[in-house]
């Protein structure tokens, strides 16, 4: 197989898009999914996690953009779409994939276009007219939980015509929040006995 340096290279961004938007994602996942004693802690340090939250949320935002939105200067899809439909060899190799892929994204339109709103209005550019949005964080979770399975067979589809490579983007999460809080909250009571302790002693 003859190697396409500008293809691999339009991947490799992409891939390295799609695998930061995930674990954002799943970040945020785990907060609006922590038990009632973590979400005890999350409001007792409320501006702190409020920040921590507000982070990700941006930072997911901005990923998904950099990957859907066209830009000749990065790897995102329709870069990559792009670049196959008009390549001398690789357009035959995707016949109708490239369409279909299109299409599929498509349909995450409504929700994408409140993603380019935040991102550039709100995270990226502070905006003094901004377009008002009513979403909330429950609604970005949904709109990702389709999406972002959506992209990732995006990626396979075109990386595996290609050379047969495919990637695991549904990673175990390496930050688990209820664990480091539990955690936390651990390490404080055992603080707090050892004053008892010694305050009695």
């Amino acid at each position: 197989m003859i190697k396409d340096r500008q293809f691999e290279k339009i991947r490799e961004g992409v891939r390295g898009e799609l695998l930061s938007a995930n674990e954002h994602f799943n970040i945020i996942s785990q907060f609006l999914d922590a038990p009632r004693e973590i979400t005890a802690i999350t409001r007792k340090y409320q501006t702190f996690f409020f920040y921590t939250q507000l982070a990700h949320i941006k930072l997911l935002c901005i990923s998904l953009y950099n990957v859907t939105k066209y830009n000749e200067q990065t790897g995102n899809i329709p870069r990559w779409l792009c670049y196959i439909r008009f390549h001398r060899t690789l357009s035959t190799r995707y016949l109708g994939d490239i369409s279909a892929i299109e299409e599929k994204l498509k349909s995450h339109t409504d929700f994408l276009a409140c993603v380019y709103t935040l991102r550039d209005q709100y995270y990226a550019h502070n905006q003094l007219k901004r377009k008002k949005l009513e979403i909330t964080l429950e609604n970005i979770r949904d709109g990702c939980k389709t999406l972002l399975p959506d992209l990732h067979d995006m990626y396979d589809s075109l990386s595996l015509k290609y050379d047969r490579s495919t990637w695991v983007f549904t990673t175990v999460p390496s930050i688990n929040i209820n664990e480091l809080l539990t955690d936390l909250t651990a390490y404080k009571k055992m603080i707090m006995l050892g004053r008892s302790r010694h305050r009695n002693g």
